[in-house]
Formats: C-alpha cells, structure tokens, sequence
C-alpha cells in the first residue's frame, strides 16, 4: 500500500470493537508501534515493513489475548522478547528475515502450531518445546544447534595453550559461541548414509542372485523330471557297429530302451492310416511297443524318438495335466501335454476324444499335432504358441 508516518494509536483505542490490526507491506518506519496498549487485540500483523531497533523483552505481557504475531521481513535486532512465550493462546509467530540475536525462549505452549525464526542472527540450542516444528523453520541461524539443526550442541572446550590463527585452519569445523562449541556433524551424517546405502545394495545384489541361481536348479530339476516322466532312464552307447539310434517305449515297464541292431524290426517308416488323416511311427514290435498317432502333418513329421531326444523345459501344472516345451532336433517347438483327465479312457475313447478334437476347424482353436497312447501314458503333442497364457491375455495374470 506504500503508507508511512507515525500510526496514531490513542485513535485506535477508541475502537473498542478492533481486534485484527494489519499494517502488512507498507513503509513504516522506526521502533515498533505501541500496539500493546491495545490490549483486547487477538491478531496483529506487522510483517513487510521497515521497522527497527529492539523490542522490549516485556512488550507482549499485557496482550493475553493475542493468536498470531507477524513481525517477519523487517529490521529488529535484540533479542526475542521473552513475553511472546507467555502468551497463553498463540499460534502463529513470523520473525523470520530481521536481525534478532541471542537464544531462542522456551515456548512451552501447546497452541501454537506454526513458528518460523529462519535468517535471523540466532544462535544456542533450540529449545525442546519447538522439537516437533521442521528443519526450515530455524535455518539461515549459523549459531543454532540442535537435532533439528544437524550440530551437536557440545560442552565447553578447555584451552590450556593459546591456539594460533594457523592452527584453526587446520582444525575439525568448530564454532564458539557463548563458551559453547558446536560440532558440525553433517559430513558424519552423509558419510553413515553412504554406508547404510551400499549395504542395503550389496544384499539386494546376493539376494538377486540366490534367486537366479535357484530358479536355474529348479529349471534343470524340471527337465530331468521330464525326461523321467516320459520314461527315458536309460541310454547307451553305441559298440563298434555302426547304425542309428532307435527309442522304444515299453507298455509294460514304462522304461526307454536304446537298440543299435533292431532298428529295421522294431521302428517302421511313418506312414499314412487308412483313413488319410493320420500318421504313425510304428505299432511296436514283438515286446509292446508304443506308437505316436500323427493327426497333422502340415508343421512336419516326427516319431517317439525325435521327441525323447528333444530338449524340454516345464511350462506348468494344472488340472488337466502337466506341459512341457520340447524343441526338436530340427528347431521345431511343440507342447507335450500329459493327460490326468483322460487317464480313465481306454484306448477307443481316448482316440475317439483325439478324433473328435481334430476335427475342430476354428483359427482360435489349436488341433494337435499327434497323441500318444499307453494305458498308463497318455500324451498330447500341439504346437507352441510363444505369446504366453490366453487366459492371462483375456483376464490378467492376476484374475481371481
């Protein structure tokens, strides 16, 4: 507003009735005005001017009734008048950006929620009734210390020989004021806090890979139990006659045996089935031999032993069986899918199941490749599709 002069307070004690006096960012001058003649005021604002000087230490000790005191972005020097702290109700106080010096009064007065001593000339411990107010409230303050403040407010230092100017430079930062000597803890702080950061990284690290490690056994654990399940338990290698490697699964037994000498006898040429829509890798030989019923033949050929010798990993469990992705020997990836639910078919109702599912024609739907049947063994082979679980695709990976 720009106004300056004298404030004329006998006229303003004629208001009986003024309670908030507000003379905020104007060009007033001069010591602060007697306002505390006024004794019924609960709010005044003085903050933005240019008044100076001190304040009496007894100025605020009639004025019971006052909630908020703003005197912030003005000249005052001197200490902090002690009377401000025995106002019963007050809750804001600005005196921030002036030049007020010496220690802090205690302000034990639950009201107040709001004080702000920033960039003053301030210096001692911060009293313990202002503890719960933040940092920023008492900063641009280089004599403070405190917890709030990051100084430990220390004891007074004994000097039994006179300390050169040299020597203070070479000295931990130390600061005495009033006898006391401060020491500046905010390097040690950093520091520690380096130090609890590169620990919490390092666990996070082993932890990773503890992790990593025993998904990778678990992974490998996975795939011998395939092999396992499948029935291959036992190879061996060739003698000094040479001829191709032949993989049988036994009914009986449920073992997979490596032959050099009966390839011709025990493994036929895959061929088409009467019908025109199937293939198979043989009919077994004398001891019960298992067969794999191709049903499609448009992404290749394949027989029980390029499957047994297939690389395989585990995709998952659920209610309709176990699924592993086997890659062949030719690149190809196909899902073999052990059954559970058809396990009480016999063998015509579990290829009538096959033949009713093959016959399904629907670009959302995928027809298997081939089966594989054994009263005790009962395989699905499809394509693998890489883009992960339709029902995680329709509903989220954490659909309930």
């Amino acid at each position: 507003m720009g106004l300056f002069g004298k404030i004329d307070v006998d006229a303003l004690l004629e208001l009986k009735g003024l309670r908030t006096i507000n003379l905020m960012n104007n060009s007033f001058t001069g010591s602060i005005p007697e306002l505390n003649r006024i004794g019924f005021l609960k709010a005044m604002y003085l903050s933005g001017n240019k008044f100076s000087g001190n304040i009496p230490r007894d100025y605020f000790q009639r004025m019971k009734s006052l909630k908020k005191v703003w005197l912030s972005n003005n000249e005052f020097t001197g200490d902090i008048p002690s009377s401000l702290a025995e106002i019963p109700h007050l809750v804001e106080l600005h005196l921030e950006n002036n030049q007020f010096s010496g220690n802090i009064p205690n302000f034990n007065n639950p009201s107040l929620v709001k004080i702000d001593v920033s960039n003053n000339n301030l210096e001692g411990e911060v009293p313990e009734g202002l503890m719960r107010f933040n940092q920023s409230s008492f900063q641009g303050n280089s004599g403070l210390c405190g917890e709030k403040i990051g100084t430990i407010c220390g004891k007074p230092m004994e000097q039994t020989n006179p300390i050169g100017a040299h020597n203070m430079n070479n000295m931990p930062e130390l600061k005495n004021n009033n006898d006391n000597v401060y020491m500046n803890v905010t390097d040690k702080s950093k520091h520690r806090s380096l130090q609890i950061i590169g620990i919490v990284i390092t666990i996070l690290v082993l932890i990773s890979l503890a992790i990593f490690l025993i998904m990778k056994s678990k992974k490998k654990k996975e795939k011998v139990k395939f092999d396992d399940e499948i029935g291959a338990n036992n190879r061996q290698g060739s003698t000094n006659d040479i001829g191709s490697v032949e993989v049988q699964v036994s009914s009986g037994n449920n073992s997979i045996s490596n032959s050099t000498n009966q390839v011709k006898k025990d493994m036929n040429v895959v061929k088409k089935t009467p019908s025109g829509s199937r293939r198979h890798s043989s009919h077994g030989s004398k001891g019960g031999i298992g067969e794999l019923i191709m049903m499609n033949d448009d992404k290749g050929v394949f027989g029980l032993p390029d499957l047994m010798k297939a690389s395989a990993e585990v995709l998952g469990n659920g209610g309709f069986g176990s699924s592993y992705k086997a890659v062949l020997s030719n690149g190809m990836a196909v899902v073999v899918k052990r059954t559970r639910e058809l396990n009480g078919l016999g063998k015509d109702g579990f290829e009538a199941e096959m033949k009713r599912l093959g016959r399904v024609k629907h670009w959302n739907v995928l027809t298997p490749l081939a089966y594989h049947y054994r009263k005790d063994e009962k395989l699905v082979i499809s394509e693998y599709v890489p883009k992960g679980s339709l029902l995680y695709l329709l509903h989220g990976k954490f659909s309930s």
